[in-house]
């Protein structure tokens, strides 16, 4: 049950953060760059967690809940639209 809860957090991550990535408006470059970094750097803690436990850490553990926190707040931003 914890490791489908897992992958289902992770793989809503990378999706929104594909979507994010593939979204047009005012923001595209500055969404896509940023979703980069952040893919990245989910990426980087994933495979270290193959040869380490990093949640365990408190930091890191912290870290790996920001790093959704980015993504949720980058797809906000790409899906953004400006009212007047």
């Amino acid at each position: 049950l914890g490791l489908g809860a897992f992958v289902l957090v992770v793989g809503a991550f990378f999706f929104l953060l594909f979507q994010s990535v593939r979204a047009g408006g005012k923001n595209a470059a500055l969404v896509r760059l940023y979703s980069f970094g952040v893919c990245g750097a989910m990426f980087t803690m994933l495979v270290h967690g193959l040869v380490d436990v990093p949640y365990f850490k408190n930091d890191l553990a912290v870290f790996f809940w920001l790093l959704i926190f980015y993504a949720v707040c980058l797809h906000r931003l790409a899906y953004e639209r400006t009212t007047i």
